[in-house]
């Protein structure tokens, strides 16, 4: 499947709405949406998209997910008069191959945004560290998810993968990343995602400029294929769905990934 992020305050819901049945019907329903709901300032900006108050940005994309879930799967056309949007004889055919609709994916990390994700999300991707710690987010996220709307979304996360024949092999190609990373401009991307995000204040506390260099910010999943494995196994065991997976080089270590570690997947039950 193949996701596209979607900024909300920068693309009217029927445009993108039309944009994803399209997308849809091209990969053979394999479309899935990333909904963003737009927090760096200078981007909004450009499009004459002023920032909103935090809880304010996910009001509005309430109103867009509706409108854009009612194009999806309406057969006559709507109406929809709310605070941020306003819409007339709405319609969108044909509808996307996925029923009821393409899946929906959300990084909401403080209140309102998790709160989104519950009401809406198929998907809610979150930044992991101690699979402890995962797990009872995990937990609060589905039980909160289910008893307030009934739904029970999946939970995904992501990891910077080093995987050599051995830990020595892998250790190196850290440090060699980590000796060559550019640390003021991760210290610039740092400062911006703490003054205008809030999906990454743990880890800014931290100032944790290793993981930044790596991964954005997404924990190293580093060792020999069967030590990968064991992590992968790890943040499943603690309720993670399914994770997206990172490489320095991706040309060159997914082929090593598919041949050394995927089969060790397999065994464990984690992959079909």
């Amino acid at each position: 499947m193949v996701f596209a992020t979607s900024h909300v305050p920068v693309l009217h819901p029927i445009v993108a709405a039309k944009q994803a049945a399209t997308i849809d019907h091209i990969s053979g329903g394999r479309f899935g949406l990333n909904l963003v709901m737009g927090w760096f300032t200078p981007e909004m900006e450009m499009f004459g998209a002023p920032i909103s108050e935090h809880d304010e940005r996910y009001r509005l994309g309430e109103e867009w997910i509706s409108i854009v879930r009612s194009l999806w799967t309406q057969d006559d056309p709507f109406s929809f008069d709310g605070d941020f949007y306003r819409v007339t004889n709405a319609v969108s055919r044909p509808h996307p191959i996925q029923q009821p609709h393409p899946v929906i994916m959300n990084a909401g990390a403080s209140p309102a945004g998790s709160d989104f994700s519950a009401r809406n999300a198929d998907i809610s991707f979150v930044s992991i560290d101690d699979t402890d710690a995962a797990a009872e987010m995990v937990r609060h996220f589905k039980k909160s998810a289910f008893e307030k709307y009934q739904r029970t979304p999946e939970v995904y996360s992501g990891a910077y993968v080093i995987c050599r024949d051995t830990e020595e092999e892998a250790q190196e190609v850290l440090r060699e990343i980590l000796d060559n990373g550019d640390r003021e401009a991760v210290r610039n991307l740092m400062s911006v995602l703490g003054i205008q995000s809030r999906s990454f204040e743990a880890l800014i506390a931290q100032a944790a400029e290793d993981r930044f260099i790596t991964g954005w910010g997404a924990p190293v999943f580093l060792g020999t294929p069967e030590q990968v494995t064991e992590r992968l196994a790890a943040v499943s065991a603690a309720g993670i769905s399914g994770m997206t997976l990172g490489f320095n080089d991706p040309e060159k270590e997914l082929p090593y990934f598919d041949r050394a570690v995927m089969p060790l997947l397999r065994q464990a039950g984690l992959r079909a």
